[in-house]
């Protein structure tokens, strides 16, 4: 059935949050595609939209390393290392552009 058709979305997190991915695909797409619409008037010149990735990616940091949400400890690990290597390129992009 469908359930065991999509059952790759929801098979590596705990039962307590198996909405994680729709969370984590939100995350995607406003860091992909919505924060273009930050600040039009001057375009990508602007730090507006670096510093609000950069807290997105703070905030979502700081939800995976209290949530655990994965089902394997490594899978943790490795989420909260990702998302604390894309905090900081944001954060060190902010910081050559004010440079």
């Amino acid at each position: 059935p469908l359930a065991t058709a999509c059952r790759f979305l929801w098979r590596d997190y705990e039962v307590a949050f198996l909405f994680w991915e729709v969370l984590d695909l939100g995350r995607k797409l406003f860091l992909a595609s919505l924060v273009l619409f930050i600040d039009l008037e001057y375009g990508s010149s602007k730090l507006l939209r670096l510093l609000v990735a950069s807290v997105i990616s703070a905030f979502y940091l700081a939800a995976i390393a209290l949530a655990r949400p994965f089902k394997r400890a490594d899978d943790d690990y490795l989420a909260c290392i990702a998302n604390l290597i894309l905090t900081c390129c944001f954060v060190l992009g902010a910081a050559i552009q004010i440079c």
